[in-house]
């Protein structure tokens, strides 16, 4: 499988290589803007139900952040104007199933997904390593899209790994203005955008299903609930809904009606383009197609 993933241009990173490789991420930020992430985590340890408000799905998804550790983080880079160019990682942590809380069911799904729990205990990143040099490398890029599926649990994590691997702000609207302000740029949600879309079944779906009613497929060799190809598809799946000209949602998360702040050096461009959000409006990123777009 990892032979396969670094064919298909995911670059694997465990603990002996990840320095060099987030190097190499750190020189790409600098000519790639658009930061796709996805996340795997060993499960929730506290169920939402699915017709909560958002003060009990932030509280639960806080004590889920909380109390586990994140196992992969994928990242794909890709530029505002060819469609063909995009550098993925998928940075594997050490987690030790012995030591680390988990959800029993979520582990089991993961391993037949291809998870590797004996590699991740005796090979994978130092959780404290990895996040200090990643908090250190994140305030030199500050004019980046985020892009994700389903997000708020993704960006959870990455909240929490670069704040020192500190509890989640408190409340929801901590939550809100943290966010973007630590992250900085624009953050994008594509299964909030396809709600807007009776032809994306009103977001009602899942990535791999997003992607194949826009005719992009998995590149081979990727399997789902893999951090660095979810990333990768997750980036397929953005660039072609901007060359379908679907209208991009930013500012908002799925499952969450509380819009994100608008983070510093932003004001301008928010004044310019649409109201100021409150909990009822949604904001619309006027992005162009991208210069290069292939069926």
């Amino acid at each position: 499988m990892e032979r396969k993933k670094e064919k298909m241009g995911i670059r694997q990173v465990w603990g002996k290589n990840f320095k060099e490789e987030l190097r190499m991420v750190h020189s790409a930020l600098y000519k790639y803007n658009f930061l796709s992430v996805d996340t795997e985590f060993p499960g929730c340890l506290r169920r939402t139900p699915r017709l909560a408000g958002d003060d009990v799905r932030y509280a639960d998804m806080k004590y889920n952040v909380d109390n586990t550790r994140l196992l992969q983080l994928g990242l794909t880079l890709s530029d505002d104007g060819n469609r063909g160019a995009f550098m993925s990682w998928e940075f594997n942590f050490a987690f030790d199933l012995g030591k680390e809380s988990y959800n029993e069911d979520s582990v089991r799904f993961l391993k037949k997904n291809g998870i590797d729990f004996d590699k991740l205990r005796s090979d994978g990143i130092n959780w404290d390593e990895f996040r200090q040099e990643f908090a250190a490398l994140l305030p030199w890029h500050r004019n980046l899209t985020w892009v994700t599926f389903h997000g708020s649990y993704d960006l959870a994590y990455l909240l929490k790994l670069v704040t020192n691997n500190k509890p989640l702000p408190p409340a929801l609207p901590d939550f809100t203005r943290d966010l973007p302000a630590i992250l900085g740029g624009r953050i994008i949600d594509l299964k909030r955008s396809a709600q807007f879309f009776h032809q994306l079944k009103n977001g009602e779906l899942g990535l791999e299903e997003l992607g194949r009613l826009l005719q992009v497929e998995r590149p081979a060799g990727g399997g789902a609930h893999n951090a660095g190809s979810d990333s990768l598809l997750t980036a397929l799946v953005f660039h072609r809904m901007r060359c379908r000209r679907f209208p991009i949602v930013h500012g908002c998360l799925y499952g969450l009606s509380a819009p994100l702040a608008t983070p510093p050096g932003r004001a301008n461009l928010s004044a310019a383009t649409h109201s100021t959000p409150t909990p009822t409006t949604t904001t619309v990123m006027p992005l162009p197609a991208p210069a290069v777009c292939h069926r």
